[in-house]
């Protein structure tokens, strides 16, 4: 089957857009979530790390920090790739990085995009409203576990 296939025609017609995603691990072992505003146009009320859409001409890496500081006022450094998933909102197909960080501190100061953070161990995942575009982010966290970037 091809990659086409797999996607359905409907979902390989629509633009491909480039987004990015922190695993900010604290000193306990746990990550940081955050919890969409109701007014979200996407995954309202659900739990997602923080990261967005890369601006155009932004570098990715770039685009990290600056989603990272702007969702949660945390300066991080960026140490390594943990994995990519891919999903689709209406017009677009989203193909999300998720990039292993360490941040400066925890003292989290959400913006207005967000209305709560919790850092949360990753055998407590489920029981989070995790996004559906999440849905293999334990099986990330835990491979990193595993095999830490260097």
């Amino acid at each position: 089957m091809s990659r086409t296939d797999s996607l359905g025609s409907a979902a390989a017609s629509k633009p491909l857009r480039l987004s990015v995603s922190a695993l900010i691990e604290d000193d306990a072992g746990r990550y940081l979530l955050l919890k969409r505003a109701a007014s979200s146009a996407h995954f309202a009320g659900e739990w997602e790390p923080p990261g967005g859409k890369i601006d155009p001409h932004e570098p990715f890496d770039a685009a990290l920090r600056r989603e990272v500081k702007e969702e949660t006022g945390l300066d991080v450094v960026l140490l390594g790739a943990a994995g990519v998933t891919e999903f689709e909102i209406e017009r677009l197909r989203i193909i999300q990085l998720h990039i292993v960080a360490q941040a400066s501190s925890t003292h989290v100061r959400i913006s207005k995009e967000h209305t709560e953070y919790a850092w949360v161990h990753p055998g407590d995942f489920d029981r989070v409203d995790l996004c559906p575009k999440l849905r293999n982010w334990r099986e990330l966290v835990c491979t990193v576990k595993e095999d830490p970037p260097t």
